[in-house]
């Protein structure tokens, strides 16, 4: 892709904190993370698609996109009857075509 050159633009802030400035060369690795959802699955969530087939199918059909709304859903709501109960509700939800929009 390309001749490889690439460029991360860094705030000074940010070039202060790894004692550098202006015009620094600067070597750095990126690595692959590890969690391809990158972000924490909630317990409640998960104990939910362990113990229902049905629901772990759908969940593990699902796109990285869609899975992560699900979670960050999931993860807003404090108490655990509650994540429940939506965790359930929006997997089944996202096996259900999306509503057209009216114009």
């Amino acid at each position: 892709m390309g001749d490889s050159n690439f460029f991360i633009i860094l705030f000074s802030n940010n070039l202060s904190g790894v004692q550098k400035k202006l015009g620094d060369v600067i070597h750095f690795e990126l690595n692959e993370d590890p969690n391809p959802l990158g972000v924490d699955m909630p317990e409640s969530l998960d104990a939910v698609i362990e113990q229902d087939e049905y629901l772990k199918a759908i969940f593990e059909g699902l796109t990285l996109g869609k899975k992560r709304n699900i979670i960050h859903q999931i993860s807003r709501i404090k108490d655990i009857d509650k994540q429940i109960q939506k965790s359930i509700k929006l997997i089944k939800e996202s096996t259900q075509p999306r509503p057209k929009k009216s114009l």
